[in-house]
């Protein structure tokens, strides 16, 4: 379905200093794509087999609060910016895995299931991948933002001069924070996680990881979905380049959707329906 919905990604080969993907929507989303989308959703936040045992049973009124308890909606958010800022990331963090796995065949852990508070985002670096699970030689750490308008936030400086802060530099910086840190806290989180589960030779491997034990490639990427023009990207690449400190290899991965709005409501919008539908209780 995402080969459906997105062009294979191009690289552009102008640039040197770090690598630069853009990918594109092959056709606006249809009920399809939306569906495909919602799916994956619902089995990010809870895995398949966890949330049939879940709403196994349950009626319209119980499914429709659990559910409301799962997703980021106007009732565990602070207000509608909120939720709709928890709701584009979220969706941005879901097609990226996506994206990661059929583009790259790589395998991303899943986080947003251990989400404590829906309406709030998840901890940590969004996304952490591999080449192979089972037989990993590189290790992919990836910050995911979600921004209809790639405009520069404008700040003041302590010397009471302007600064622009660019998306793309925060998305870097979140990024490096936690690569930097003596042990990587999501890593650290996902082996306490797995072992609970008994998932033992994935906890294995982290703390393998973890204890340097296991050495592999490390690689830093930055994903944004975005519906802006493309003309604001050059901007974007321009001030990672100007970081001094900059992670590397690092790419930095642009998604145009020309109607993510649209995609964000409807999905946001129909999720209910379309698991009251999947449960039988439409």
């Amino acid at each position: 379905m995402i080969g459906e919905w997105l062009n294979i990604p191009e690289i552009d080969p102008n640039i040197h200093s770090l690598t630069f993907v853009k990918i594109t929507n092959k056709k606006k989303a249809d009920s399809p794509i939306i569906e495909y989308l919602q799916k994956n959703i619902l089995y990010t936040y809870e895995d398949k087999e966890s949330l049939d045992f879940s709403l196994a049973d349950g009626s319209k009124e119980s499914i429709r609060a659990y559910l409301k308890a799962l997703f980021p909606n106007d009732e565990n958010t602070d207000n509608l910016q909120t939720k709709i800022r928890v709701q584009a990331g979220d969706l941005a963090e879901v097609s990226t895995k996506l994206i990661l796995k059929y583009f790259y065949n790589q395998d991303s852990l899943n986080k947003l299931k251990y989400k404590l508070h829906s309406g709030r985002s998840v901890f940590g670096t969004d996304l952490i991948a591999f080449d192979n699970i089972k037989n990993p030689h590189d290790i992919s750490f990836y910050e995911v933002k979600s921004k209809k308008n790639l405009s520069p936030k404008k700040e003041k400086l302590p010397d009471g001069n302007d600064t622009e802060i660019y998306i793309s530099v925060v998305a870097h910086d979140s990024l490096k924070y936690d690569t930097e840190q003596v042990v990587n806290p999501v890593l650290r989180f996902m082996m306490q996680k797995s072992f609970e589960s008994k998932e033992f030779d994935q906890a294995k491997l982290f703390r393998e990881i973890i204890h340097k034990k296991r050495v592999l490639n490390k690689k830093y990427g930055i994903f944004i979905m975005t519906e802006d023009s493309e003309t604001k990207i050059p901007s974007l690449i321009d001030a990672l380049e100007k970081l001094s400190n900059r992670l590397s290899p690092l790419s930095m991965t642009i998604v145009l959707v020309d109607d993510l709005t649209f995609i964000r409501n409807e999905v946001w919008g129909g999720i209910e329906k379309y698991a009251f539908n999947l449960y039988g209780v439409g």
